[in-house]
């Protein structure tokens, strides 16, 4: 689990809805979806029993791309941070993939595409 990021009451939310954290193929998470200017963060829905929280800094963000489900589906986006990378479920994949490709300001964060 990455660290907690401080509070980003002040930050411009870009995106925000519901998607679902793929962690592994036995463990799928459903939760909210936040992009910020500095950071994106996956919290799980109230009253679920498991407690998983992500929180990326943008900044260390190293490649963002669109998947597929059963390759037809456009349905997932893929982060890459780091060695990790992290698999978003949602029904919004391109405003989530043009919202993250607004953020890039430096090379360091380049697009792949499918």
């Amino acid at each position: 689990m990455e660290k907690r990021l401080e509070s980003q009451q002040t930050e411009t939310v870009l995106y925000q809805g519901q998607a679902d954290y793929w962690k592994s193929s036995k463990e799928t998470y459903t939760g909210q979806l936040t992009i910020t200017g500095e950071a994106v963060t996956f919290r799980i829905f109230k009253g679920a029993l498991m407690k998983e929280e992500l929180d990326l800094r943008v900044s260390e963000l190293q490649g963002v791309k669109k998947r597929n489900s059963f390759f037809l589906i456009p349905n997932k986006v893929s982060l890459t941070s780091g060695s990790q990378t992290y698999l978003f479920r949602t029904m919004e994949q391109e405003k989530i993939y043009q919202v993250l490709l607004s953020l890039i300001s430096t090379p360091k964060l380049k697009s792949a595409f499918p």
